[in-house]
């Protein structure tokens, strides 16, 4: 493995830890009626993974204007997919979620 590829994953693995600690952790309603989780979880397991997306793309495209290689190459196209994946589900997501807003506001409109 390459030396310039391990800060970018490090950054991956520690974001993929963080949600899989938020999902282990869960959250609970307390008695008092406040919710009690590990909020903060979220953004810092999300900034890691993109982090280490970012810079693992950025060495890689690097790497390939000057004196690439398979492994460099593959990390490129990894990474540019995560990427792409990551835009498509955001997207389908925020489409679905804009749907049912629309169907809740017409539901309260009608009423």
């Amino acid at each position: 493995m390459k030396k310039k590829y391990i800060f970018s994953i490090v950054l991956f693995v520690s974001g993929l830890i963080s949600l899989f600690t938020y999902s282990i952790i869960g959250s609970e309603i307390l008695p008092d009626g406040s919710l009690k989780e590990p909020f903060g979880l979220i953004p810092v397991g999300v900034f890691f993974i993109s982090m280490g997306l970012i810079l693992a793309l950025l060495a890689s495209l690097y790497s390939l204007f000057h004196n690439p290689n398979k492994f460099d190459k593959w990390i490129f196209g990894i990474t540019l997919t995560l990427i792409i994946l990551t835009g498509l589900y955001l997207t389908a997501s925020f489409a679905y979620l804009n749907e049912l807003a629309n169907q809740e506001t017409s539901i309260n409109a009608k009423s």
